[in-house]
């Protein structure tokens, strides 16, 4: 299990927390989910997969990854109404 955070903070006053954890099944398959937190902005979460193989299908035996990952989409805003980019 890997738990990660990360913290930002700049000249406006404005700051932003975020955080993470990630499970993996004998190394193969992963499993996300995280989140974020500012002052400006509404709180964001997000949730991920992965899985890990080797195959020779395409020439000599590889390691391939396939990833997925669930972001709600939408335009932050902050509370004066003003869009975040």
């Amino acid at each position: 299990m890997t738990l990660a955070m990360d913290a930002s903070f700049n000249v406006e006053q404005d700051w932003r927390v975020s955080g993470g954890i990630e499970w993996l099944q004998a190394g193969r398959l992963g499993l996300r989910a995280g989140g974020t937190l500012s002052r400006y902005a509404s709180p964001g979460f997000s949730l991920g997969a992965g899985w890990k193989f080797r195959s020779t299908l395409i020439g000599p035996e590889a390691a391939y990854s396939l990833d997925y990952a669930y972001l709600p989409f939408g335009l932050q805003t902050r509370e004066d109404g003003d869009v975040i980019k």
